[in-house]
């Protein structure tokens, strides 16, 4: 038995384009639980704050107390302030088009925090109500963990380029 692992493992490292597709396999699944991971965290978000934030404040049926839903909104923009203020430039505005010019021109290293506070500061703003979407930060979760992982490996910064595109 420990022949034929041994032999498969010769197999399998000995070609580079197998060891590729492998790594692309394992980052498509780290990548698929990441996103998972942050569509579930926006889910809980949207819940605590539109079900438990609508009974903190009364927020019923009536026109009068419907007249309070624009500050549940306004409760995730006050969420924002601490992580914006704490990484500058890092959790506000639209990151596809840095994070594309980041793998296009600077080399593709992209930190596990940027993914950590995409994931947060993405699913704060959607959850609570605001103008988001998940494709953009899938995408670059996607990709930032590629990279992490290209990183680990000590890759080129072409072969991290093709791994972060195995990510998203």
């Amino acid at each position: 038995m420990s022949k034929t692992i041994n032999w498969l493992f010769v197999v399998i490292t000995s070609n580079r384009h197998t060891v590729t597709v492998i790594t692309a396999m394992f980052i498509g699944v780290i990548s698929a639980m990441a996103i998972i991971v942050f569509r579930s965290m926006t889910e809980i978000i949207r819940d605590g704050v539109f079900i438990h934030g609508q009974r903190l404040l009364h927020i019923g049926t009536d026109l009068s107390s419907r007249a309070l839903l624009p500050v549940l909104p306004i409760i995730g923009a006050i969420m924002l302030i601490p992580l914006s203020m704490r990484f500058p430039g890092e959790v506000c505005g639209y990151g596809l088009p840095g994070f594309l010019e980041n793998v296009n021109l600077k080399g593709g290293v992209i930190k596990l925090r940027t993914v950590f506070l995409k994931m947060i500061a993405t699913s704060i703003t959607i959850g609570t109500g605001g103008s988001a979407g998940v494709e953009g930060p899938s995408a670059i979760i996607g990709g930032g963990i590629g990279s992490l992982v290209g990183q680990w490996l000590g890759l080129s910064k072409r072969r991290l380029r093709l791994l972060i595109g195995r990510g998203q």
